[in-house]
């Protein structure tokens, strides 16, 4: 699940409660802040945010959340090969198991996925839109994840697929998406306005 960023002014605050994750999120927002598309410019400012300090106007909290476990994270966890591909490529990486396409979570990974929706509900956390990956496991954590904002009738809280938001998809069958027509009936409470019925990345790399 993550965040996708378009035309801004102002500070743009980063909250991540992944430690390690932390400085790669904030050194691609810090780049996207200087980068330049056609004929404008993406003007933010990025940077670590402190609960105790007041938001100044302007500004934009975002929470980067990972998915909670995937069955191609136990498959890895569990396998005595480890992911070759930019290596030598011996075909023996986990991954690569047709499987595993687009995997949901296990038990252990909605486990988490309800851990966070415990520390959501307990901060009150009321954001004006959650965009999530549209990969099965990132869409099962992020509404599972923040699931009092859909028992909440009295909030209107739109859960949105982002294309950016998911991992690039290459020789990997877990980064590859299932058909749109099954993930959209699977998972209604999300708007999939954004996701085309083709996998473009998918195609694109087969």
């Amino acid at each position: 699940m993550g965040a996708k960023m378009g035309r801004c002014c102002g500070t743009t605050t980063l909250h991540n409660h992944e430690e390690q994750e932390k400085e790669t999120h904030l050194r691609f927002l810090q780049a996207a802040s200087a980068a330049k598309q056609e004929d404008w410019i993406i003007r933010m400012k990025a940077s670590r945010y402190v609960p105790t300090e007041t938001l100044a106007r302007g500004t934009k909290l975002i929470y980067f959340v990972r998915h909670g476990q995937g069955y191609h994270n136990l498959a890895a966890a569990e396998s005595k090969f480890r992911c070759d591909c930019r290596e030598e490529n011996t075909g023996n990486c986990p991954y690569l198991d047709a499987e595993l396409t687009d995997p949901k979570l296990t038990p252990l990974g909605v486990k988490q996925a309800n851990k966070l929706a415990r520390i959501t509900k307990e901060l009150k956390l009321q954001p004006e839109i959650v965009y999530l990956s549209p990969l099965c496991r990132a869409i099962q954590t992020g509404l599972v994840g923040f699931t009092h904002l859909i028992e909440e009738k009295s909030v209107s809280v739109p859960f949105v697929a982002a294309p950016g938001a998911r991992e690039q998809s290459g020789l990997h069958m877990c980064d590859k998406r299932r058909n749109l027509k099954d993930i959209k009936e699977e998972f209604p409470q999300v708007d999939f306005e954004h996701i085309k019925g083709v996998d473009d990345l998918r195609s694109q790399t087969e």
